[in-house]
């Protein structure tokens, strides 16, 4: 079964760019362009896997969303990040303050942030091993998450490095494991 990602977004451009990237990672897409939609949307279903959100949302703030579907029963645990074109340290964490698991830059490339959105959920999807696992097999399984992440770089992107940092940390979180 697919991993289905609802995507609320305003920018009818950004949806078709990253509509095409998610469906070549094996993932599909749903889509929303408001928070009201949003909200009508999840409830009445069907519940996403995960939910993607601009930060900067028209009309209403992706960051005020994020709290709200929190509240909704079934979608406590359902994995929320935001995408923030401000990728400064105090945004990130006002977006984790939301509730949001992560936060990733909205200038990511396209095929770029459907690796990202698949590493963390894969990392998502570890959470109930990790608890149960020896823990050289969780820092086995998150180098290799982590080396993919790095082996999916775009030498031609700006800030990579700092990318990938904040997508090992979002991975580990993905996890279930502390991150200070």
């Amino acid at each position: 079964m697919e991993t289905m990602i609802l995507l609320v977004e305003d920018d009818p451009g950004f949806c078709i760019q990253l509509a095409d990237a998610l469906c070549h990672a094996g993932l599909s897409l749903s889509l929303s362009r408001s928070g009201s939609e949003t909200l009508r949307r999840l409830g009445r279903g069907p519940r996403p896997d995960a939910i993607v959100i601009d930060a900067a949302l028209e009309g209403a703030r992706g960051n005020a969303l994020a709290p709200v579907i929190r509240r909704i029963p079934g979608l406590e645990a359902v994995p929320i990040v935001l995408l923030s074109s401000t990728f400064e340290p105090a945004e990130v964490r006002r977006c984790q303050a939301t509730g949001a698991d992560v936060c990733l830059p909205r200038g990511m490339p396209p095929p770029e942030l459907a690796r990202a959105l698949t590493l963390f959920l894969d990392g998502v999807r570890l959470r109930p091993y990790v608890s149960r696992a020896p823990l050289g097999l969780v820092h086995l399984q998150a180098a290799r998450v982590l080396a993919e992440a790095v082996d999916a770089r775009d030498p031609r992107t700006l800030r990579h490095s700092a990318r990938v940092a904040h997508l090992a940390v979002a991975v580990g979180r993905g996890m279930g494991l502390d991150v200070v």
